[in-house]
């Protein structure tokens, strides 16, 4: 092999290493940025013209479980049962 060769490709590899090298330093601060910028859009801050007033929620009742019979609990297994051979078949 030609010693001109060899350092010649060796000398490649290291230029691609610095490229690569260079390009994540770059892609890095980008990336940096964005998020501190990013950052910087969702603060809490109410920097706006007047004042917004969240409206006060009204109370609603709560829901009360209907509780299951034994007998819906099995009709509803049954259903299931009855969807699934008509899947399969």
């Amino acid at each position: 092999m030609n010693h001109d060769i060899v350092l010649e490709v060796l000398g490649a590899c290291d230029k691609r290493r610095e490229e690569r090298r260079q390009f994540m330093r770059m892609a890095g601060a980008g990336a940096a940025i964005a998020g501190v910028s990013l950052l910087g859009a969702c603060s809490g801050g109410n920097d706006g013209p007047g004042s917004v007033t969240t409206p006060s929620p009204t109370p609603t009742p709560a829901p009360t479980a209907t509780p299951s019979s034994d007998e819906n609990v099995l009709n509803f297994a049954l259903n299931l049962e009855y969807l699934e051979a008509q899947f399969y078949s």
